[in-house]
Order: C-alpha cells, then sequence, then structure tokens
C-alpha cells in the first residue's frame, strides 16, 4: 500500500516517522515522507522515500524571534507567531503537502500535520491515522502540558484544559485550514483535528510508553499507546551516527564514567556561558561530561577535550546514554524515552511544549529531576548532578529501564497501522486461496 507520512517540526519530530517507514517497508509497504525541507537531507540518507514540504524549522527555531519565543515559555505566543508564519506560506505549504499525498491510499500526520493530512485523505477518500508523540487529546487524567503541569484538582478541569489549548490552537489555524479544505472541495470545520477525532473514529497512535505515562483511563480503543518508534542501527549507520565520533570511545575509557548534557534542537542564546557552567560544575564536582551540541550553536573548539568535557555534534543515545551516570535534557519525548530506555536518571532542563510535562514525569516517577531551561544557573545544575548519583535515584532508573526495554514500539506501531489498512501479507494469502 502506498503510505504518505506527513511530519513536520524538528528532527525530533521527523525521527520516529523514519523509523516507522523503515519497519513499514518490509510489510509490503511504500512509504513517503513529507518533511520540512531543511530534514530532506536526514530522510534521504537514511534510506527513505521523501518529499520536501515549505518552510525551514531550523530557521524558525534559531531566528531571533524563535529564540525569544522559546526563552519565554509562553506557549500561548508560540502557536500564535507559528500560525501566523504558516498562514503567511500557506499556499506553499499546502501545495507542498498536497504533492506529497499524490497517490497515496493512506495518509499519516503528526500534530503540526494532522489538520492538512486529515483533510487531503477525506477529500481523496483514503484512510487517516494521527501519531503524536505527546499527550495533547483531552482528557481528565491529567492536564493539558501546553497549559499547565500543575495537579489540577479535579478531572473536569483537566479535561477542560485540553479543550482550552485546543481552542488556542484552532485560532492559529483557521484561515490556513478554511483555505486548503476548500480548494480541496470540502466544508468548513469549526474545530481543529484533535477536537474532531474521536467523533470521527480516526485512530491514533501515541509514541511513548506505558511505563512513563499510563493510557488515559477515558481513551478509547481507537487510542493505541505503542512505545516509542526507534531507528534501527542499520539507519543510524546511513545517516553518520552508526559509530561514536572519533575520539569518543577512547576518552570514555580513559577515565570515569560521565554524565551526558545536550538540548537538542532548542537553541542555546549564549553558548560560551553555558559552557563555561559546565567547565565549573564538572570541576567543582570532580565529574566528566559530554556534551551533545545539537542546533545550540556550541563549538568544539570551546570545549577541552582533554579534561572534564568531550563534545559531540549528534550521537546514538542508545548506544551512549547506557554508558553515563545520567543525562542532562530538554525533556522532548525522544530523548526522555531514550534516557528511561537506557535505565539512567535525568536531569530536564525544559524550554517549551511538552518539555514540562515530560519533566514532572520524570520527578513524579523518582528517576530524576525537572529545572526549567531559564532558571538553570550553576546552583541547580550542581544540585542537579548530585540528585543523578543518589543511590535510590538510580535504583529506580535502573528498574525502570528493565519495564522499558520490554517495549517494541515500532512493531505495535506497525500492528495498529496494519488493522486500520489491511496487512498486505493478509491480503495476498486470500488472493492465493
Amino acid at each position: 500500500m502506498k503510505i504518505t507520512v506527513l511530519t513536520h517540526g524538528t528532527r525530533g519530530d521527523v525521527q520516529p516517522f523514519v523509523a516507522l517507514a523503515l519497519a513499514l517497508r518490509p510489510r509490503g509497504h511504500e512509504v513517503t515522507l513529507g518533511v520540512p525541507i531543511n530534514l530532506v537531507d536526514f530522510v534521504k540518507a537514511a534510506g527513505v522515500r521523501c518529499s520536501p514540504l515549505a518552510m525551514n524549522s531550523q530557521t524558525v527555531m534559531e531566528s531571533e524571534q524563535g529564540q525569544e519565543w522559546l526563552a519565554s515559555g509562553n506557549v500561548r505566543a508560540f502557536f500564535k507567531a507559528l500560525g501566523d508564519i504558516i498562514t503567511a506560506g500557506k499556499e506553499e505549504l499546502n501545495a507542498s503537502s498536497i504533492a506529497a499525498c499524490e497517490g497515496a491510499e493512506a495518509i499519516i500526520g503528526n500534530m503540526l500535520m494532522d489538520d492538512i493530512g486529515s483533510a487531503i485523505a477525506e477529500a481523496r477518500g483514503v484512510p487517516f491515522i494521527a501519531a503524536y508523540s505527546m499527550p495533547i487529546f483531552a482528557t481528565g487524567a491529567y492536564p493539558s502540558p501546553f497549559v499547565t503541569t500543575a495537579q489540577i484538582p479535579t478531572r473536569f478541569l483537566r479535561r477542560f484544559s485540553h479543550g482550552l489549548f485546543a481552542s488556542e490552537s484552532w485560532k492559529s489555524r483557521t484561515a490556513w485550514i478554511r483555505d486548503l479544505r476548500a480548494q480541496l472541495g470540502l466544508d468548513p470545520v469549526d474545530r481543529c483535528f484533535v477536537a474532531r477525532a474521536d467523533a470521527l473514529g480516526t485512530p491514533v497512535l501515541h509514541m511513548w510508553s506505558e511505563h512513563l505515562l499510563a493510557k488515559a483511563d477515558d481513551w478509547g480503543d481507537q487510542h493505541v499507546l505503542t512505545g516509542s518508534w526507534e531507528l534501527p542501527s542499520s539507519a543510524r549507520g546511513s545517516i553518520g551516527e552508526g559509530t561514536a565520533p572519533p575520539g569518543l570511545s577512547e576518552w570514555l575509557s580513559s577515565g570515569p564514567t560521565p554524565f551526558f548534557l545536550g538540548f537538542g534542537s532548542m537553541p542555546i542564546r549564549d553558548p560560551k556561558a553555558m559552557l563555561r557552567m559546565v567547565h565549573e560544575v564538572t570541576d567543582e564536582l570532580g565529574v566528566r561530561a559530554v556534551i551533545g551540541a545539537g542546533w545550540s550553536g556550541l563549538d568544539q573548539a570551546d570545549a577541552d577535550r582533554a579534561a572534564s568535557v568531550f563534545m559531540v555534534r549528534a550521537v546514538d543515545h542508545s548506544w551512549l546514554f547506557p554508558q553515563c551516570v545520567g543525562v542532562v535534557h530538554h525533556g522532548g519525548a525522544g530523548t526522555t524515552a531514550a534516557a528511561a530506555t537506557a535505565g539512567v536518571p535525568a536531569l530536564v532542563c525544559s524550554v517549551f511544549a511538552d518539555q514540562p510535562f515530560w519533566g514532572e514525569r520524570v520527578k513524579r516517577l523518582g528517576v530524576g529531576d525537572h529545572v526549567p531551561f531559564r532558571k538553570l544557573d550553576k546552583r541547580r545544575l550542581r544540585d542537579g548532578l548530585a540528585l543523578l548519583q543518589r543511590p535510590d535515584v538510580r535504583a529506580r532508573a535502573a528498574q525502570l529501564g528493565e519495564r522499558m526495554r520490554t517495549d517494541d514500539g515500532l512493531a505495535a506501531a506497525v500492528r495498529a497501522v496494519e488493522e486500520r489498512l489491511g496487512s498486505p501479507a493478509v491480503k495476498v494469502a486470500q488472493a492465493r486461496a
């Protein structure tokens, strides 16, 4: 079956769908990924067919305005501004999305592309499946990560917070989706896809482990918790992350087990000050650290590779994290899952969106702590690294890792997709019979 996956955002948003495409291909599916233009080379290197979508997600995140949005932590302002950017370029984004779905017999979409993907699927009369790495569907079990991480006392108010976010999100998309649906010959809608999905009966895949966050008790059978979707080692090799960066293995074996500090695709506004703080804290505690530079602007030349800090641009988390004392990261769903699966404690320094939610989950599970990135200073970093070395925290993290490693998120996702679309293997067997 020909399947198009529409996904926008950072590498962390796109990478799970690369893994899904690779898992679906041996089952007889032909998968095309629609991805932002700055991630086309990454997807192609992994061996997956792709079609470029308008907008460069890295340019948006690294712009002065983008960094201000992230630093403020104001979700409402961010989504309004992002909606303004998308609306300004909606013709290009809509056209590139429609082109990516040409000939598709089914469409899968992530959070930023669900309204587009579901509209194209509706117009073409093909199935649509939604897939999310963060809990954005309404539930009374916990509040919307985009509204608060506080313990709201009643189920009604917790569910209301999800409706509040959906309403705010829809405001930023209304004109954009109205024009797309008119272009496709569809009637207008008055709510975003997330608010309509249950009534539509759309299957929804949630890309996190039940060991991190149980399935909400008021979600129906169409909601499937799969576990996280990890790139296979072969794909890691194809994108240049199949082996350790030069010198890292030797550095790891030359001294005490290090910490890992990385902030993924989140830009750091003052990289030199951040690196200076890491040097000071590691020196005071007598520990070592590997720094994952990501899109942060940190420069290898600024790191003292001979002493306590080793910097890498990109590295396979599944290989490195088990070799670390603990992990300091921004709280993205993928990195949170990787640290938990490795069985190491984490200090989540959240920047935005669902990151504070995952940071609080880590804290409540007793496998680490959470500090908003804007509040991170030398004292909080020092105290956080000290907490990650506590025997009780390490023991709970190790136990969580054992449970997490029983998951097979991709296998669960493939089963869920094929239950909705019909397995090619079953069709072949029926034809032969």
